[in-house]
């Protein structure tokens, strides 16, 4: 009888994760209201954005994100300064169309220019002293007469492979 009980219970789970993820959640929403709160909020936040970049250009929505919108001033949040300046030479057309989709008075865009963190960098091999450069040095060192000048070129020389 437990065996059968056993199949029974794993028929009985939902075949689809995301679903049960999504009731799970509105779940945990009705029982906290400050949680509901923060996701509306962040629906709202997300709904706003959306609505920013559409008045965006089409070949710089993909490089921008909304940062913030504050009284007449609204900032934009981009990876490069290439692109910060092709917003600011069409600052006003997009003002413009952003005030017309919001509904608003804004007066000022301002970008602010967050390098987003490269997962390929390459790794800078240190510079190395060749043992004849080492060399030249420790013989120029020899030949000076300065005194921290000879101190340099030895303590230079000292780091050769």
């Amino acid at each position: 009888m437990q065996a059968k009980l056993y199949i029974f219970m794993l028929r009985r789970q939902p075949r689809h994760k995301a679903l049960s993820g999504a009731l799970a959640l509105d779940r945990a929403l009705r029982n906290h209201r400050s949680l509901q709160t923060l996701v509306q909020q962040a629906s709202q936040r997300g709904a706003l954005e959306q609505r920013v970049l559409l008045a965006l250009p089409a070949d710089l929505r993909p490089h921008f994100k909304l940062a913030s919108v504050q009284e007449d001033t609204i900032q934009l949040q981009c990876h490069s300064a290439a692109y910060a300046t092709k917003l600011r030479m069409q600052q006003r057309a997009v003002l413009q169309r952003i005030n017309a989709r919001l509904q608003t008075s804004l007066r000022q865009i301002k970008v602010l220019i967050r390098p987003a963190a490269s997962k390929n960098r390459k790794t800078v091999k240190p510079l190395s002293l060749s043992k004849e450069n080492a060399q030249t040095l420790l013989q120029e060192a020899g030949q000076t007469k300065d005194q921290a000048l000879r101190a340099i070129l030895e303590k230079l020389a000292s780091h050769a492979e």
